[in-house]
């Protein structure tokens, strides 16, 4: 502000210049100073040097002054010129003493102030319904937000769930298709094994037929009749096997796709059935939040002074001591309740743990004794808790279980 000094009858003073967006003195040369009174009658804005005649002297002084305003004009009757200081209920709308008595004499009409006084009074309610409004829809949005989020997780686990089942199934097919080839293969193998045992001996006797061919051939040729008969071989050729009624024992291939489909079916069905119950598990758990999950926020006034809780008090996590003011509710360990609290009925929640081999989670009577600096929720003092350490899971009512 630009200040400016002055005297007046109680000693000098500074009077502020006005500066845009305030009503300035009508009656102020440059520069203007800022207005501290309007006048209804001289329709006129004063500082406090100009107002002081409206303060002194007689006929001034029964002039209505109210607080500085802009547009004195819009505040006179357009028709009659006259101050607009009556409201009609009727025709919603802003009268002079003059449009009352010529035009709006049936209609009801009041002052500027009562109608004000009522129309305040009424919008101050609205404004705290909207306000209401506000926060109701503010809570749809976090539940119609929670449903997205449980809806994600459940399309997650569900496909998670029906990829491990399809998995499993066509590893069943693959399984079965493997069994299937390898049966066929060891049926052939057996047959080629046979086979190549015969063929052997086949080739030998053909080697030793050829051989004593030969042979005969070489004796044919000889006119001696005393070595053709010293030479001449066994007639038949002895020691040869009977090929006559040998066969192949060949494998029943028939009927192999249609077994191995059988038995696939059968592993289908077991493994169908297995993937059903794991999913009926899922589809369980995906009912219980659907019937029972509740929003949970931290409340911080229960907080522990080395825990710190996030902006979303959906987090919590041990830090440096927090500068947090003590209170009956701050609990002297480490721990922290929710806002929401429940008396009866049924209610699912999930917390994520992370990075720590020891804690806590349970439920707790709001009479819990939050002073105990022993241990984590005092076993007799109202609370069920499950917790973990290096020594595995345990549930703690009045009594330690071991899970």
């Amino acid at each position: 502000d630009q200040w400016f000094p002055t005297w007046s009858s109680q000693g000098p003073r500074a009077l502020s210049v006005s500066k845009p967006g305030e009503v300035s003195c009508d009656h102020c040369s440059a520069p203007k100073l800022k207005a501290l009174k309007s006048c209804l009658v001289c329709l006129s804005s004063y500082c406090e040097s100009h107002l002081q005649p409206h303060l002194s002297v007689p006929g001034l002084k029964s002039h209505q002054l109210m607080e500085p305003v802009d547009n004195m004009e819009d505040r006179m009757c357009p028709q009659h010129h006259k101050l607009l200081e009556l409201f009609c209920r009727s025709d919603h709308s802003c009268l002079c003493t003059m449009c009352a008595l010529l035009e709006h004499q049936s209609h009801k009409f009041v002052s500027l102030k009562e109608e004000f006084d009522q129309r305040k009074a009424s919008l101050q309610q609205t404004q705290q319904q909207s306000r209401h409004m506000v926060k109701q829809r503010r809570q749809k949005i976090q539940e119609l937000q929670s449903s997205v989020q449980l809806s994600q997780r459940a399309v997650d686990r569900e496909k998670s769930t029906g990829l491990q089942a399809f998995s499993a199934l066509i590893e069943s097919v693959q399984r079965s298709r493997e069994r299937f080839i390898q049966e066929l293969q060891e049926k052939h193998r057996h047959i080629q094994t046979q086979a190549e045992a015969l063929l052997q001996q086949l080739k030998q006797e053909i080697c030793e037929l050829e051989q004593r061919s030969t042979e005969a051939e070489q004796l044919l040729r000889s006119e001696d009749h005393l070595h053709f008969l010293q030479h001449c071989p066994a007639l038949p050729p002895t020691g040869l096997k009977d090929w006559s009624s040998v066969r192949l024992e060949l494998e029943p291939f028939e009927g192999t796709a249609a077994q191995a489909l059988t038995e696939l079916e059968k592993n289908l069905k077991e493994t169908f059935t297995e993937e059903m119950k794991k999913s009926v598990k899922t589809k369980n758990k995906l009912w219980r939040e659907q019937q029972f999950a509740v929003d949970l926020t931290l409340n911080t006034d229960t907080a522990f002074v080395n825990l710190s809780v996030s902006k979303d008090l959906k987090q919590v996590h041990f830090t440096n001591q927090m500068n947090f003011p003590d209170s009956p509710q701050r609990f002297s360990n480490g721990s922290v309740l929710t806002k929401q609290s429940f008396s009866s009925g049924r209610f699912y929640f999930e917390v994520q743990v992370k990075d720590k081999t020891m804690w806590v989670l349970g439920v707790a009577k709001e009479s819990v004794d939050r002073k105990n600096t022993e241990q984590l929720f005092n076993l007799f003092s109202g609370s069920l808790t499950l917790y973990i350490n290096i020594e595995g899971f345990s549930l703690t009512n009045e009594q330690h279980v071991n899970l």
